[in-house]
């Protein structure tokens, strides 16, 4: 059986799935000759968060440094945070925070949880900081 795999537009055909294992792997070596078992990628995360907290201001770094405790806020929580009274202002502070994660490689959406609680009236959107995010945030020696 043979494999196809389509690499930089370049569509290759394997003998074996041994031989696609090899050939990915390779080609992944190429991209990034100087991984280290993960490391660098780690390290590039590091980086990018660093860069990403000293180009915060204002708004989104209130919501951003209210986030970093680990403790869930919710929607009322993060309007007083910033001193606005609905939803859409929050949503725009928050789009603004997602820009600059974006800005910088970094993930929101594995970054930043958002869930949805109660419905109706009474609909509240929960936020919070995954806590792989708050692990490399405190590895980066921003918070102890």
């Amino acid at each position: 059986m043979a494999y196809r795999v389509k690499l930089n537009n370049l569509e290759i055909s394997c003998d074996s799935y041994a031989d696609l294992r090899q050939l990915l792997k390779d080609y992944a070596d190429t991209k990034n000759p100087a991984r280290d078992n993960g490391q660098v990628s780690i390290l590039r995360q590091e980086q990018s968060i660093k860069k990403l907290v000293a180009s915060l201001q204002s708004n989104q770094k209130k919501i951003f440094m209210a986030l970093t405790s680990g403790a869930i806020k919710n929607d009322k929580e993060l309007r007083d945070q910033i001193g606005v009274d609905t939803n859409n202002a929050l949503a725009g502070t928050l789009a603004g925070l997602v820009k600059n994660f974006k800005r910088f490689g970094l993930d929101p959406s594995t970054a930043i949880l958002k869930s949805k609680k109660g419905s109706g009236d009474s609909l509240m959107y929960e936020y919070q900081l995954s806590a792989d995010f708050l692990e490399a945030y405190k590895r980066e020696g921003v918070i102890k």
